[in-house]
């Protein structure tokens, strides 16, 4: 495959991928402005359209857009997201016609062109790869629209890809995470795993204790059959992206817990409670961990 050739593929993944977004919306949905944080998801869809007129047909060939007010509708900068529900913006339909005549141009254009040319724009295709991933960045921000929509974005999810089956030596990859957790989120995130078809035996858990359920989330997640937990001693730790956490689960709570449970462990909770104590100590600031406090305050 050419570099041309892959480049207009590129372009037309790019816009599959944003229409199977706005698909599941009807119309009055796409074109709502759901927050005055985020934009309506139809102006989304013009400015992604409107910028590649911009970027891959008026600057490439020199020929003015046909409709300078499009430009103004759909300028990021003289439009801040709250007012852009108030615009007159093009509906779904005007938007896919408006691109299918931006796309033709756009490839019309790139017949004509060397994307490797040493120039600015063309530089190891520059200006086609600035549109893909603007298009990408869009679709990153509908996805974070899509979460606001009343009454949820789709009434069920598709079904997963069948999975393959677990070898020893693969790579363990984290599934994700739910910024505030309960015991009944844990619950039905377990049964929606095994519903499509991933065994709690393959699935590990790990919370911070910001709300203070983390304990009670793995006890959760422990009646349900998961048997991987992932804890901190003495609760050290914290989250860089997610806002607001704090420590992770401490060792000791779980293993507290786990005694009471019966649940065999191999570890030593009074050399735990030590190293804690002397950790926080290091630290200048007490252990979060009620058991290291409670053990720990009892054994000095």
């Amino acid at each position: 495959m050419d570099v041309k050739q892959a480049i207009a593929e590129r372009l037309a993944e790019a816009r599959r991928r944003t229409e199977a977004l706005l698909a599941p919306l009807d119309d009055v949905a796409v074109m709502a402005q759901h927050d005055p944080l985020q934009s309506p998801p139809v102006w989304d869809y013009g400015h992604i359209a409107v910028f590649e007129e911009l970027w891959l047909v008026h600057r490439l060939s020199g020929v003015e857009p046909p409709d300078e007010t499009l430009m103004h509708t759909y300028d990021a900068f003289e439009n801040p997201r709250k007012v852009r529900g108030s615009l007159p913006l093009m509906s779904r339909a005007e938007v896919a016609a408006y691109r299918d005549g931006v796309d033709g141009r756009a490839l019309e254009l790139l017949a004509e062109t060397d994307p490797g040319a040493d120039e600015p724009l063309f530089r190891d295709s520059f200006v086609y790869e600035m549109i893909i991933e603007h298009e990408h960045q869009h679709c990153e921000t509908i996805l974070q629209t899509l979460q606001l929509v009343a009454g949820g974005y789709r009434p069920a999810l598709p079904a997963p890809p069948p999975g393959r089956p677990v070898r020893l030596g693969m790579v363990e990859v984290p599934a994700g995470r739910y910024r505030v957790g309960t015991p009944g989120h844990v619950a039905a995130l377990l049964d929606a795993l095994v519903a499509a078809g991933v065994g709690v035996g393959e699935v590990g858990v790990h919370f911070h204790d910001t709300y203070g359920q983390a304990l009670s989330n793995t006890l959760a997640a422990l009646r349900a059959g998961v048997s991987c937990v992932d804890a901190s001693a003495g609760g050290l730790g914290g989250c860089p992206y997610a806002e607001s956490a704090t420590g992770n689960l401490a060792t000791e709570d779980l293993v507290w817990m786990l005694d009471g449970l019966g649940i065999e462990h191999g570890v030593d909770l009074e050399a735990l409670v030590r190293t804690s104590l002397w950790m926080a100590d290091q630290l200048g600031r007490p252990s979060p961990s009620r058991v290291v406090n409670a053990v720990g305050g009892s054994s000095r």
